[in-house]
């Protein structure tokens, strides 16, 4: 008899349990908390949340998203991008690795367009007032990998030609002469004026 009595006890005491259980569940439900996962799973999350953590205790993203590449420029294409910026009348400015998309826009066929346009021109420079491209400059040393573009990509070119955008190539040197390297941009830039003063020049 005694032992009917204690299953009975023991029966009752599982019973209440996992209606407790149920009520908790229900009422997280309703107030809209997302039911508390398996051990298992619970404990490898922290896990994880834990190897995230940096030492102020925030969340670290860092490598689980995205982060900054490690070079944008490098010491060579850098060097060349300070020089310019200095020569460069105040009229204009140099932007670094600028999307061809975003200095072209198709006309017509869309064939070459399609197939330069996630492409990247090491240096092009616009008109300050107006933000207006007017010249691109291509960087190379000959190495491979970093041949010319005219080499590398041609439909670039060919598409640059095509919306009459000058293009001059610049191999790396150690050094630059600067008077000599705005010459060689500023005649592509102002052609029409550079040969409006020799004509002065020769009528003079």
């Amino acid at each position: 008899m005694g032992w009917i009595v204690a299953l009975s006890v023991i029966g009752v005491l599982i019973a209440m349990f996992i209606f407790g259980r149920a009520l908790v569940i229900w009422r997280r439900k309703r107030a809209g908390k997302e039911v508390k996962r398996p051990r298992k799973i619970r404990l490898k999350r922290k896990k994880e949340e834990k190897q995230l953590r940096n030492q102020n205790g925030k969340l670290d993203t860092k490598g689980s998203y995205c982060d900054v590449v490690d070079k944008y420029l490098f010491r060579k294409e850098l060097k060349l991008f300070v020089l310019i910026s200095k020569i460069l009348p105040k009229s204009y400015i140099v932007f670094p690795k600028v999307g061809v998309d975003t200095i072209l826009e198709p006309v017509g066929s869309h064939t070459l367009y399609n197939s330069i346009r996630d492409r990247y021109v090491d240096l092009a420079i616009f008109e300050l007032e107006t933000m207006r491209p007017r010249m691109v400059i291509d960087i190379f040393d000959g190495s491979i990998g970093d041949e010319q573009l005219e080499t590398e990509t041609p439909e670039v070119i060919e598409a640059l030609k095509s919306a009459e955008l000058p293009l001059i190539s610049i191999k790396v040197q150690t050094a630059y002469d600067p008077e000599e390297l705005k010459e060689q941009i500023m005649a592509a830039l102002e052609p029409k004026q550079d040969e409006d003063v020799e004509a002065e020049n020769i009528n003079s």
